[in-house]
This record gives C-alpha cells, sequence and structure tokens, in this order.
C-alpha cells in the first residue's frame, strides 16, 4: 500500500471514531407542534395559594420541583434518571435550602404507573432526608390543616424563630379562607 492509500485509510477510521464520538442532533420531527403550557394546574394554582401565609415566615414556595435540582445521587451509580422526576411544590429558606417537598395528588395517582412513580419519589426524598407531605385534591385541604401539617414537619427539623412562630400564630389565630 502507498503513502496515499495509508491516509486515507487513517482519515477514514478517525472519521469512524469522531462521528461515534460527535453526535449530531436528530433534526425536530415537522409532523410534531410544540405550544407553550401553564405551569401549574389550576387546582395547582389554588394550592399555591394556600401557602402564601409562609412567606412571611422567610419561607420561599417553589412550585414544580425536579429532585435532581435538590438531591444528588452519590457513590459511582452512573446513571441519574430516577431524580428526573417533579415533585408539585418546595418549601425552602432563604438560602435555598430545602425544607420540605410536597406532592398534590389528584386522582391520576391512582395509576399503577403513577403509584410506582409516587414510591419512587418516597423513597428517594427519605433516602435523602427530605422531608415530603403529600395532599390529595379530592381532599377540603383547608388552609388551616394545611399549613398545620407544614408547621409540624418544619417544627421537627432545625429552625428559626420565624417557622416556630408560624406554629404558634396558627395554632392561635388559625388560618381560614
Amino acid at each position: 500500500m502507498g503513502n496515499l492509500s495509508w491516509f486515507i485509510v487513517v482519515v477514514f477510521i478517525v472519521a469512524v471514531i469522531l462521528s461515534s464520538i460527535i453526535r449530531i442532533p436528530k433534526q425536530i420531527n415537522p409532523q410534531v407542534e410544540y405550544s407553550s403550557k401553564k405551569l401549574l394546574s389550576v387546582s395547582e394554582k389554588r394550592f399555591l395559594d394556600l401557602l402564601t401565609p409562609l412567606t412571611k415566615y422567610g419561607l420561599i414556595i417553589v412550585p414544580q420541583v425536579n429532585l435532581a435540582s435538590v438531591i444528588q445521587k452519590n457513590g459511582n451509580a452512573r446513571y441519574q434518571n430516577e431524580l428526573f422526576r417533579n415533585v408539585d411544590f418546595g418549601i425552602f429558606d432563604k438560602d435555598f435550602n430545602v425544607r420540605l417537598l410536597i406532592e398534590l395528588n389528584d386522582a391520576t395517582h391512582g395509576q399503577k404507573k403513577r403509584q410506582y412513580r409516587d414510591i419512587k419519589v418516597r423513597q428517594i426524598t427519605k433516602n435523602a432526608g427530605i422531608p415530603l407531605i403529600t395532599f390529595y385534591t379530592n381532599k377540603p385541604n383547608k388552609q388551616e390543616y394545611v399549613l398545620h401539617r407544614i408547621s409540624e414537619v418544619l417544627n421537627e427539623g432545625d429552625h428559626n424563630d420565624d417557622q416556630r412562630d408560624l406554629k404558634t400564630e396558627i395554632i392561635k389565630k388559625g388560618y381560614k379562607k
């Protein structure tokens, strides 16, 4: 083989190696259309309104929290797919440390696929030491009840005086819409 032949073979091998390393993104299917949608469903928006009193105690409410944003997988496990799940709300302190996560379950959570997902989310959050509270859309979820459950969880962990005052205020005054 001549020098030109070897050169062509080497260029071909390099091209094959590079094409396997560098993936060219597929084009978007022209048959599929995309459109924007609202971040929150009607029931999620209604529930968020119940949570707003928490902000006066230095807490931050974030909707649609991805587990991968607040949990890291440790060890030598390669994939983190199970962390790419969202919970409906996260309650954070002023430094954006997660204090607790909230799931708002509607009728779809009765489906087998959703039940498996819910179990997985509960296992992951428990393993990470992050409290997870579940509320159900088919229940009344009065503001006083919701805030009381949240204050119980917040008062179990480290908290500041503002968050201790939350429970006291709920007990003394109550919250009703």
